[in-house]
């Protein structure tokens, strides 16, 4: 089964995401700019996650390569 990346993942929206997937026995692997939310939350869920910056584009390819290994594919 393919696994779930969520960016912004610190945000509202995005948290209620991760924990409705997690909660539906989903993998998901959150990401978000803000390392001390997003530990936190990565703890609480028992989730991996990745930090991405909107200003490096390359981060968000670095984040969806650790999700990919990770899972092996992304829904």
């Amino acid at each position: 089964m393919a696994g779930f990346l969520i960016l912004g993942a610190t945000g509202s929206v995005g948290s209620h995401l991760a924990r409705r997937l997690i909660e539906n026995d989903c993998s998901v692997f959150i990401a978000a700019r803000n390392a001390d939310r997003l530990e936190p939350l990565a703890s609480e869920l028992d989730c991996p996650s990745g930090l991405v910056e909107a200003s490096d584009p390359g981060s968000f390819m670095r984040c969806f390569e650790e999700a990919v290994g990770e899972f092996g594919e992304i829904a």
